[in-house]
């Protein structure tokens, strides 16, 4: 399996007519992007590349609590408590090959979700999504994966052709993610096991997992003081920032 950052999750509190203005102070070039009436909730999407941050916020409680959707059910039971990074998801090439794999390595997944909206210019944009069916022994959410129905060179130009990849960002990416967890340790080996990725415990840093160029982190939770194991900050290349920002309880540098 080979993959790639797609996006990270940033849940947000339902007043929604704030986030724009709020992410263009913060010179992040952001855009609506897309209601999911099934699932009561809608989204902003920041791009870097072709990763993003995906700001989600609930438009309906009452489809948002009864949706199956299991990034939807973790989104409502953080908003009791706090905003801030949720889950990752990573992009793949096929996600029937993602499941199939993960069953060998005795990983249970639930069904591959087929999800597509209507574009601006009328087309439609369908993508296939897979969530792991398993208890992260940490509380550390596990990633989700997304097949979009479209090639990396086509999403490009896509993007590019609607405005959310601009020139500026276009050439910026995701650097790092740093995440709180229980066990840093067993999560960054179980992360290695089950999705096939390279890393270990740096010399003079805590233990790494790379992301085909994005450094996953993995942090005790405790020695940071945080009461949660969640993704907690992202650093940019190319920083829009001249300093860490907190901004609806993420960091970003």
């Amino acid at each position: 399996m080979t993959f790639e950052l797609d996006h990270v999750v940033h849940f947000i509190g339902n007043n929604e007519e704030e986030i724009l203005p709020e992410l263009e102070k913060l010179n992040l070039k952001s855009i609506n992007g897309s209601a999911h009436p099934d699932w009561g909730t809608a989204n902003i999407l920041s791009y870097a590349g072709l990763s993003y941050v995906e700001y989600l916020f609930i438009r309906d409680e009452e489809k948002a609590i009864a949706s199956n959707n299991p990034l939807i059910q973790l989104m409502v039971e953080d908003l009791k408590v706090r905003e801030g990074f949720g889950q990752l998801c990573f992009r793949c090439d096929d996600i029937h090959k993602v499941k199939a794999e993960l069953k060998e390595r005795g990983y249970r997944t639930g069904n591959i979700i087929e999800g597509n909206r209507s574009q601006q210019d009328g087309t439609i944009l369908k993508w296939k999504m897979l969530f792991l069916d398993e208890s992260s022994k940490s509380a550390l959410p596990w990633p989700f994966f997304i097949e979009w129905d479209e090639s990396s060179q086509e999403r490009k130009e896509r993007l590019k052709r609607i405005g959310a990849i601009s020139p500026e960002n276009e050439s910026r990416s995701i650097k790092l993610i740093r995440m709180a967890s229980d066990d840093p340790e067993n999560d960054m080996i179980e992360w290695k096991k089950a999705f096939g990725l390279e890393g270990g415990k740096m010399a003079r840093d805590p233990f790494v997992l790379d992301l085909n160029g994005t450094h996953l982190i993995f942090e005790n939770r405790k020695e940071l003081n945080l009461p949660f194991s969640r993704p907690i900050s992202l650093q940019f290349t190319s920083s829009p920032f001249p300093k860490t920002i907190v901004y609806r309880g993420a960091a970003y540098q």
